[in-house]
């Protein structure tokens, strides 16, 4: 048991149908079935990702950005001068794009996920060109880069590979198979087409940064041993002849001579996307954002610490483009995470901000909960944001400030939040105006090595919060955390199960009862085969049994104490009984075989016991009702996608509340 420091993106549509499920469960028959309400989106943000820059048939430059959006992405194209919005076409089958690059013959390539799909705009078009997916079994394009003649590189999850657009001749494989054998991100790339060379970064379980001759297929590594504790190189971008290549989770970026391999220099934080501009047509000077400004790199002087110019939050794609007004020769033009485009003229100064004029799209909903005000407390999933839905007069609010939310528990009047990324627990409390800046929410734990606190059990009797959580990129094994509310402290502790993650909380009996998942953080496998439920002593703060409850079953969760003292839950398809008195699983059926998401599954089942004896429960994409007495399985309903299952909450009246992508629908009984 060791104490760790204080410190330091897949949802699915919840479609319902309402077709029966075969075998053991049983279809529900006429007004037993309830009633079922669509109450509508609840939480909506402008979550603009990938972006370039090119030129309509008319010379007029415009800026092309994805936005998250439901039910496909979009890609909005707008002017750079004005920001005004020319097009909003849909990309099918695409939830977001992580990559962006403009081809030497103008058109703008999308690279998205989760279905691993090349698009293509060619300006002067209405709609985009689906070009399919670019290589069988990769569900994420993560990064394009633009060769010569028209063509494109991207790099790949979940298989860590490259592949080669050219209109002439699709797709190909310049290197087959992983650039980096037993790594799954080909996270960033960078091309130069005249030397025919590539650069790719690789990781989670250590930074690669992979240099690919395309004229005679050799492949060779710059050794990055000198930076211990990183996992990947998360960005790169080719400056003449200087390459940025952005290192995470630090977020520091080396600096390197591409032609001595040798790290030249080094700046700190920058923005996700593009790392570095190409440098200054006025004085070779290479412009970065850092820390909220935007500063200029001298590579003559790659040791000397970088100019700030000019004020700027974040940067997903940078150009040199002449701006009227602004002073002969090119201005930098930056286009924001905010959907800002902010130019910088260097040699008079002079900038100026152009807002893109696009609406908020609806956000997937990624967790619910009862707050102790009554209403239904909701997190938006990788847009982030925090919603309340009052079920007596209809009305939703929403909050903006909190990132994705995985969980949400309440303990008196107080509700917590356990946000992604790097493990974070927030609290608020409701009887007071949300005010970030007024510390509510407040930030209240951060974990080193923890990623997503995705289960919170609130303990009124201890005055206690329980958070499991998921690790870092490339971990296993995350950590189960303990907040005492008196005093304000917490503790902490990893290896509960080695080499899994806590995925479920409950208490009972004076227990806190957990179950465990196989999986760690993205990009790495696991090494067990079976989810486990363990029992913590609260007081002695120590694990005292343990036991693998169904056999061959990945994950174990949905925990929910029952009052004849037993405890309830699913494990990847499979509902069970575990006796607390006699520490033994009393009763196991299979319902129905739930795919073990090979991309992840750190949440599966949610349950809760209704004041009508009956206990309800979400299982695979299942909305399911289990008969208190008899234990008989109904499916309510059954829905489209299966990969992820939502959690469910209850308000005052015994209604409940499921989330079904980016709607929220409620049930009464």
């Amino acid at each position: 048991m060791t104490v760790f420091h204080q410190a330091r993106c897949w949802f699915f549509i919840l479609g319902f149908s309402l077709t029966a499920l075969t075998g053991r469960a049983a279809e529900p028959k006429g007004a037993a079935a309830g009633k079922f309400e669509n109450l509508g989106p609840q939480l909506s943000a402008r979550t603009l990702q990938a972006a370039a820059f090119t030129r309509d048939p008319a010379g007029r430059a415009v800026v092309c950005a994805v936005v998250r959006s439901q039910p496909a992405a979009k890609l909005l194209v707008a002017d750079v001068g004005t920001g005004a919005l020319r097009h909003e076409m849909d990309l099918p089958g695409a939830g977001g794009a992580w990559a962006a690059a403009t081809a030497s013959d103008g058109s703008v390539y999308i690279g998205t996920e989760p279905q691993g799909k090349l698009f293509r705009w060619v300006p002067g078009e209405g709609e985009v060109r689906d070009l399919g997916a670019a290589l069988p079994g990769e569900t994420y394009i993560w990064s394009l880069a633009s060769g010569a003649d028209g063509e494109v590189f991207g790099g790949t999850y979940n298989g860590a590979r490259v592949f080669r657009y050219a209109p002439v001749d699709g797709f190909s494989e310049p290197v087959p198979g992983a650039i980096v054998p037993g790594e799954t991100y080909a996270r960033s790339i960078a091309c130069d087409p005249a030397a025919r060379k590539l650069w790719v970064g690789v990781g989670v379980r250590a930074p690669h940064l992979i240099e690919l001759d395309l004229k005679t297929g050799g492949k060779r590594e710059w050794l990055l041993e000198a930076f211990p504790g990183e996992q990947s190189v998360y960005s790169l971008s080719l400056c003449g002849d200087h390459l940025f290549a952005m290192l995470m989770p630090s977020h520091r970026t080396l600096v390197f001579d591409r032609r001595t391999r040798a790290v030249v220099g080094e700046v700190g934080v920058s923005g996700l996307y593009q790392a570095a501009s190409a440098p200054s047509p006025h004085d070779g000077l290479i412009y970065h954002v850092e820390d909220g400004n935007l500063k200029a790199f001298d590579p003559a002087r790659p040791r000397a610490p970088a100019r700030s110019v000019l004020p700027v939050a974040s940067s997903q794609a940078m150009t040199w483009l002449p701006r009227p007004g602004a002073g002969p020769g090119e201005s930098l033009v930056i286009f924001t995470q905010a959907g800002q485009l902010v130019s910088y003229h260097p040699p008079t100064g002079r900038s100026e901000v152009v807002e893109i004029k696009s609406p908020e799209q609806p956000t997937v909903i990624q967790s619910l909960a009862l707050g102790p005000d009554g209403r239904i407390w909701m997190g938006g999933y990788l847009s982030g944001g925090t919603a309340a839905f009052d079920p007596e007069s209809g009305r939703t609010r929403q909050f903006k400030g909190l990132s994705q939310a995985e969980k949400i528990e309440t303990i008196g009047g107080t509700l917590y939040f356990g946000i992604y990324p790097h493990g974070r627990v927030f609290e608020f409390d409701p009887a007071r105006p949300w005010s970030l800046a007024d510390g509510n929410p407040r930030r209240i734990g951060i974990f080193k090595d923890q990623s997503r606190p995705v289960a919170l059990a609130g303990v009124p009797l201890l005055g206690r919060l329980f958070v499991g959580m998921i690790p870092e990129y490339g971990l296993l094994g995350g950590g189960l955390a303990v907040w005492d509310v008196a005093t304000r402290t917490w503790e902490t502790f990893t290896g509960v199960v080695a080499n899994q993650s806590v995925a479920s909380l409950a208490y009972a009996q004076g227990l806190v009862i957990g179950g465990t998942t196989i999986q760690g953080g993205l990009g790495v496998q696991p090494v067990d085969k079976e989810g486990r439920l363990f029992l913590w002593d609260p007081v002695e703060n120590k694990k005292i049994f343990e036991t693998t409850p169904v056999p061959g079953k990945g994950i174990v969760s949905g925990l929910t104490p029952m009052v004849d003292g037993t405890v309830w839950g699913f494990a990847q398809g499979a509902f069970f009984v575990f006796d607390l008195k006699s520490r033994r699983v009393t009763e196991v059926r299979e319902l129905f075989q739930a795919d073990f998401n090979a991309r992840a599954m750190w949440q599966d089942a949610a349950m809760l016991v209704h004041p009508d004896g009956n206990v309800y429960a979400v299982e695979d994409g299942r909305f399911l009702r289990i008969d208190g007495r008899t234990r008989e399985v109904t499916v309510l309903r059954e829905v489209i996608e299966k990969k992820h299952t939502r959690p469910i909450a209850m308000d005052r009246a015994g209604r409940i509340y499921l989330a079904q992508g980016i709607d929220l629908w409620r049930y009464t009984p």
